[in-house]
């Protein structure tokens, strides 16, 4: 069995532990996965996708939690509020917001949650999916199919061990960690979802090379080689020797205009053009890529980066990443606290429209009554009965004066008609 044949059955051994980077090895083209710790050095040191990460988790963080009636009032009061304003004794709202879409965007978020009974004093943290090990028995019941309630109590109802930094330990129950997984957890287990970091260790490991190579290519920019100058048909010339090489190293670094040798001298560059321009397209190619992976929009990436797009262009993908990306995951973890807490009659999500770049939602809004408003001129004009057309267009009106001013408005357009 080759190399890489073996390092795909050692992963299929450990899948349910995590398929992370191996470190960075210079003779090597490629990494490939083995901890969760690998994974996240490899993200902590690399510009491409760190980048992404920090832009998409930057932008999470400035949303507004709000908690609704079941009529979709948002209430001014609610116990999430407090919890989430004061996650814990170090942390802000903007700080538990930030890390959720990190360890999420990693593959995983781990909410550990002091008390789900308890309200007052609680304390929220997201783990760190490199410092827990999973217990035997969630291993060995990672993918089953459980159809009692007694299978599922004694599946979160199992401990996991979080090691700290100084070597110590502490057990954490299952059931205290609310679970948020980026991709479908049947893909690998029920307490560990994949990664679409996963899938992009290629583009990551060529990002950090094209850099190795910027690197290599500035060191050897400043560097010439001189070299004495023999014509072809001097072959009995002997080599040159060391003090030949002295004398021209010497010479080729003073400051006098004219320089005298014995033979004639050969000085080249050892880079004869820089590539960096090059290079970094390279990189902002492999941030698009990255950034196409998590549904970010180019023009976003583009005016955070080097201010490439136009501010309406930047506004428009904005909103709509906002709309089609961070939207759902925001709703997916209020509900998903509003759940574990036993609220009732509410619901939650995380709301972007105090923001500037939100304003374009609003004229997009008033452009389409607009429109509606004009289709509805049309349609009277046309003949149709006003409470057809209002619901043809689903407008909805106050009755019964807003229906008897569209009926007014139809009377007097068939007069003009007639």
């Amino acid at each position: 069995m080759g190399r890489w044949g073996k390092l795909n059955q050692r992963v299929l051994q450990d899948w349910t532990k995590g398929q992370v980077f191996y470190p960075f090895a210079g003779h090597t083209k490629y990494n490939n996965f083995q901890n969760e710790s690998a994974k996240l050095d490899v993200i902590l040191q690399s510009p491409a996708p760190l980048t992404v990460l920090t832009l998409n988790c930057d932008l999470f963080s400035l949303g507004k939690v709000q908690i609704k009636d079941l009529d979709g009032q948002i209430l001014d009061k609610h116990p999430l509020y407090d919890i989430l304003e004061n996650p814990n004794f170090f942390q802000s709202q903007n700080d538990i917001l930030w890390d959720y879409m990190f360890w999420n965007m990693l593959g995983n978020a781990y909410l550990s949650i002091d008390n789900r009974s308890t309200l007052v004093s609680n304390k929220l943290y997201f783990l760190n999916p490199a410092k827990m090990d999973f217990p035997q028995n969630m291993i060995n019941d990672a993918d089953k199919l459980m159809l009692s309630q007694t299978s599922y109590n004694q599946f979160i109802n199992s401990n996991i061990t979080y090691r700290y930094d100084n070597g110590k330990t502490t057990k954490i129950n299952y059931k205290k960690i609310l679970h948020f997984a980026d991709q479908s957890q049947t893909t690998n287990a029920w307490f560990k979802g994949s990664s679409r970091i996963d899938a992009l260790y290629k583009v990551i490991s060529n990002s950090e090379l094209s850099l190795d190579a910027k690197n290599i290519e500035l060191l050897f920019n400043g560097k010439f080689m001189v070299s004495g100058k023999v014509g072809e048909n001097d072959l009995d010339q002997p080599m040159m020797s060391n003090d030949d090489k002295n004398d021209i190293e010497q010479k080729v670094i003073k400051d006098k205009p004219v320089t005298a040798v014995r033979k004639m001298v050969d000085i080249k560059k050892f880079v004869d053009s820089l590539q960096s321009d090059k290079l970094f397209k390279s990189y902002m190619s492999d941030v698009f890529t990255i950034g196409r992976m998590f549904n970010i929009p180019k023009d976003v990436i583009e005016v955070m980066i080097d201010s490439g797009a136009k501010y309406e262009n930047k506004k428009l993908a904005t909103a709509d990443h906002v709309d089609y990306a961070l939207q759902p995951k925001g709703n997916q973890l209020i509900n998903g606290l509003i759940k574990y807490f036993g609220f009732e009659d509410v619901t939650g999500c995380l709301d972007w429209s105090h923001l500037p770049f939100m304003q374009v939602r609003q004229r997009q809004r008033y452009e389409a009554e607009l429109d509606r408003a004009r289709a509805l001129r049309e349609y009277l004009n046309a003949g149709m009965d006003a409470e057809d057309a209002v619901r043809l267009l689903n407008l909805e009106l106050e009755k019964p004066i807003e229906y008897e001013r569209v009926r007014q408005t139809s009377t007097q357009v068939g007069a003009n008609n007639g």
